[in-house]
């Protein structure tokens, strides 16, 4: 779209580089050239209209050598609340026709997209633009100062009143949520990619080890336009897939029920009499092979058998939390549970999540419960799962006693349950937003295939468990993924082979899919759209 420069010659702007929450990853040279940082710094530079450039960032925070005619604005972490952002816009976007507001660590922000951006804010009367579409990283918000107070307002109305919240970082979300609370009270324009890019759920930023390895690669490419980098983003997949984002461990070999739905009994010997569990030591070496790995992921300890069961529960919630960047799922029956064992997961896992600094996401963001019940009654539950009902639903009373608003409630969908789901769902919707409806899997032909409807893409495209999930079961063998439960691709174990070399086994099978060749186990699944936490 060409750009009319007068109109930017006449429009004030100023812009704010959220640099609150970087990692160090936003500060390494990329190439051999700046940080992220630096690059982001640069942008703002030149773009037409923009008379100043503001890093918001923590009181004591290194970020030095500041070009000239950029300012610091220091924050307290103290009494901190998501609204002195908000102040912050107000203080510094007096008398300017707009706020480019950006984050520190996205180092392939482009110019000229922005540019198109500010001119048709300015041509259509925006009071807030974005950009739907692209791949994060890409592009700006602006933001009409006027908008600002009633921003404010919005964020005042919905704010959390749990005293002494302490600081917690800002979404990068934040601004468009606000504006999502009385989206038609706004005058929005909204830039769209030429290329939908949002079912990759790429993010073009310097802030964990994943993103950045993907961003040095892309940077690479020397694309030259946005559209060159779009295309190129497509066509060259590979670069998507980095390290492992989640972490799928069998901790207990047994289980409480055996459910009509689950291959595990058809698999796994007997399940019921099974009291086999991988020891604390283990677990906490796959644990130190992920951070190197990883750096940040999902740890789930659900992949086969009953985490109840396990005798040391505790000790694997607190070796999981006491490391900063890793969240923590634990999906269960709900049987085998007294209130104290509870109460003692709850003091491992506050203990644990009390990292050094004070900061980082709080426990109700790292830790997730899925409590599985697949039926509003005793009857239905009793067909798919056995005796247990009361116990399971007792125990779902206390988690959300212990654990408030990290606790969800599961069912699969499939025949046998369809009548009465819509009746499930609602019940449950009158006591928390965290309900969950998984479509059913027949693990590719390994099961009697009950599905009440195909939920497919229309195209194919690779699967996303490749690109993100390791499985690991009790005696540290890797499947290709869940589905696998018949063995047919080991890729290695972890003990023996070490977690990087079995993941980098898995890349090939991952190039494959991006070149429409699947094994027989893949030509039957599909599992390949569906994303884990």
């Amino acid at each position: 779209m060409p750009v009319n420069m007068s109109i930017l010659n006449h429009m004030r702007m100023v812009c704010l580089v959220n640099a609150l929450d970087l990692t160090s990853r936003a500060f390494e040279a990329l190439d051999g050239e700046d940080s992220a940082f630096g690059r982001v710094l640069a942008y703002a530079r030149a773009i037409p209209g923009i008379e100043e450039v503001f890093v918001l960032g923590k009181e004591g925070a290194e970020i030095t050598k500041l070009p000239e005619g950029t300012r610091f604005l220091p924050v307290s972490r103290q009494g901190w609340r998501d609204a002195q952002l908000i102040d912050r816009m107000m203080d510094i976007s007096d008398g300017y026709d707009a706020l480019v507001y950006v984050f520190g660590d996205c180092p392939l922000l482009n110019v000229p997209l922005c540019i198109t951006m500010c001119e048709n804010h300015r041509k259509y009367f925006a009071e807030y633009s974005f950009a739907d579409g692209f791949p994060y990283g890409l592009a700006p918000e602006i933001i009409k100062p006027g908008i600002l107070p009633v921003l404010k307002k919005l964020e005042e109305q919905g704010r959390n009143k749990e005293p002494d919240a302490g600081y917690r970082p800002v979404s990068r979300e934040y601004i468009f949520s606000l504006i999502q609370k009385d989206i038609n009270a706004f005058e929005i324009e909204t830039e769209l990619s030429p290329r939908d890019m949002r079912l990759l759920r790429v993010s073009l930023t310097c802030d964990t080890r994943r993103n950045t390895r993907m961003v040095r690669e892309i940077l690479n490419f020397r694309a030259d336009s946005i559209d060159s980098l779009l295309g190129t983003i497509a066509s060259r997949q590979e670069v998507l897939r980095q390290v492992p984002a989640f972490y799928n461990i069998q901790v207990s070999g047994g289980c409480l029920q055996s459910c009509s739905y689950c291959p595990y009994p058809k698999f796994g010997g007997d399940i019921l009499a099974d009291r086999g569990f991988m020891a604390a030591g283990a677990f906490t070496g796959i644990l130190e092979q992920a951070e190197a790995l990883s750096e940040d992921a999902v740890i789930s300890l659900s992949l086969w058998g009953e985490p109840s069961l396990h005798p040391d529960l505790p000790g694997l919630v607190k070796a999981v939390l006491s490391r900063r960047d890793f969240r923590l799922v634990i999906e269960t029956s709900g049987l085998g549970f007294t209130r104290a064992k509870l109460e003692a997961l709850r003091d491992a896992a506050v203990s644990a999540a009390d990292v050094p600094g004070g900061e980082g996401l709080p426990l109700k963001d790292r830790l997730s419960w899925i409590v599985s019940l697949d039926g509003g009654d005793a009857d239905m539950y009793g067909t798919l799962r056995g005796k247990g009902f009361e116990e399971a639903a007792a125990c779902v009373d206390e988690l959300m006693d212990l654990f408030p608003e990290s606790v969800y409630v599961q069912a699969v969908r499939m025949r046998e349950n369809e009548d009465g789901l819509e009746r499930f769902f609602r019940d449950w919707k009158k006591r928390t937003d965290h309900v969950i409806i998984q479509k059913y899997d027949w693990f590719c032909g390994y099961l009697e295939q009950k599905k009440v409807a195909d939920l497919s893409p229309v195209g194919r495209f690779p699967c996303w468990h490749l690109k993100r999930d390791m499985n690991i079961l009790l005696d540290g063998a890797v499947p290709l993924c869940r589905e696998d439960v018949r063995g047919a691709h080991v890729l290695g174990n972890v003990w023996k082979d070490g977690l990087e070399e079995v993941w980098n086994r898995m890349r090939d099978y991952y190039i494959g899919h991006i070149e429409k060749k699947y094994p027989p186990l893949c030509e039957q699944c599909d599992e390949y759209y569906t994303y884990n936490f």
